[in-house]
């Protein structure tokens, strides 16, 4: 059975490190909604074709970089989030 609290905190550990990693790779996020959320959705293409590459071609996960790319994804959401509203 998995413990929710010890994989919800490697989860969001995990795409704490990948945002602050894209926030230095990548300072500047484009002002236009369109062009952000495009960018949220390159990232889940990415994670997709991963899926793929597991169902279709017998992958394992790691060799697919699902996990990276579902971390990357979630990421790139938040960050989407913080840039887009008034909270921050």
């Amino acid at each position: 059975m998995i413990n929710l609290d010890t994989q919800l905190t490697w989860v969001m550990e995990a795409v704490v490190k990948e945002l602050r990693r894209a926030y230095k790779l990548y300072p500047d996020w484009p002002a236009d909604p369109v062009t952000a959320a495009a960018i949220v959705v390159e990232e889940a293409g990415e994670l997709i074709q991963s899926a793929l590459d597991v169902h279709w071609h017998g992958l394992t996960g790691e060799d697919a970089n699902m996990i990276d790319e579902a971390i990357q994804t979630a990421a790139m959401a938040v960050r989407f989030v913080m840039e887009h509203t008034k909270n921050g």
